[in-house]
């Protein structure tokens, strides 16, 4: 059974600090209750030092920077989106249109991510951009992978969002105005 307040014994905003951190601990990162338990009770230094640069390098990787730095081409990011959520295990395709439609607006796909649970961020993309194997290969030329959960503003207007393409070898990463959101989307999809 699950040791809830483990890290919650000290009072006022401490408590309330790692009380978030604990729950933080186990929800995005998996944490157990005998990770958690180790944080508080290790005595050796550096044992303790090695479990405070694995939440560390846990934050740094679900939360960090983006590897890739659109403010360098201009932009301006408007949401961050969510931390990175896709794994080994694979993901679906996620229709975004409704019957009859051809495309949708960016706001209306953005919106419908939300709803269907599909709206995954620049740290997803980045994920997939690095482990092309996990993408199938019948997406190849067939579809873009578009990751609406991030948002960014290019200096002359127009919000974009993070898309996989097909480059006919590989995958790559491009921003793609969210004006118009054609055919169905995977985390988020659009067909090409």
């Amino acid at each position: 059974m699950a040791r809830a307040g483990i890290l919650t014994r000290a009072s006022g905003w401490m408590g309330d600090f790692f009380n978030r951190l604990e729950k933080t601990l186990r929800k995005e990162c998996g944490w157990t209750d005998e990770q958690v338990h180790a944080l508080v009770t290790e005595e050796d230094d550096e044992k303790r030092i090695k479990i405070l640069a694995a939440i560390i390098d846990e934050v740094v990787k679900r939360f960090g920077a983006f590897k890739r730095d659109m403010t360098k081409d201009g932009w301006t990011l408007l949401e961050r989106g969510p931390a990175q959520t896709l794994t080994a295990a694979g993901f679906d395709l996620v229709p975004f249109l409704k019957d009859r439609e051809s495309y949708v607006k960016g706001d209306i796909m953005s919106a419908r991510a939300v709803e269907l649970r599909a709206s995954l961020g620049q740290h997803d993309a980045e994920y997939l951009l690095e482990n092309q194997h996990l993408i199938p290969t019948e997406y190849r030329g067939k579809y873009y992978l578009v990751f609406p959960g991030t948002k960014w503003r290019r200096a002359v207007g127009g919000v974009g969002v993070p898309v996989l393409v097909w480059r006919g070898d590989r995958w790559g990463l491009r921003l793609r105005r969210s004006a118009r959101a054609p055919a169905q989307v995977a985390p988020g999809v659009w067909k090409s």
